[in-house]
């Protein structure tokens, strides 16, 4: 299962900003596959528990994101994505994160996964922040 590559049978985006695509829902994560031009990123997400704070991930639609400096967390020393108005959460953010124990409802990148984690997540990152302009929309559905 894990050795399955679920990025050739996501379909063509239509429209330049960031798509989440879901593809396993499991008891301690959601994996998907988050592209963005041109480029993929598996992703790690709590499970889905009916979007409660701090122990599920967000609905599925359509949200803007925008860069969070540094400056303005208290938990991280280097630029990330903040997801905005998700309904009932505040400060959703895409953050380096490897595993379920590393996010409190938000979503962490990676370059490669396996069952409950994604690896080299800092360099996914990293990626993601370079290719970032602005303000862009997200859209999370299941693939």
């Amino acid at each position: 299962m894990w050795g399955f590559d679920f990025r050739k049978y996501l379909p063509k985006p239509k429209f330049t900003g960031l798509h989440l695509y879901r593809h396993i829902y499991g008891e301690k994560s959601t994996l998907g596959i988050l592209t963005y031009k041109g480029i993929s990123f598996y992703t790690i997400e709590l499970p889905w528990l009916d979007n409660k704070k701090r122990i599920s991930c967000i609905p599925e639609g359509t949200y803007d994101v925008v860069i969070r400096g540094a400056d303005q967390s208290a938990k991280f020393d280097y630029e990330h994505l903040h997801i905005l108005n998700v309904p009932d959460r505040s400060y959703i953010l895409f953050h380096v994160a490897n595993y379920p124990k590393d996010i409190l409802g938000c979503i962490g990148t990676g370059l490669s996964t396996s069952k409950d984690m994604v690896g080299n997540s800092r360099d996914a990152h990293k990626l993601l922040m370079s290719l970032f302009e602005g303000k862009e929309k997200l859209i999370i559905s299941k693939l």
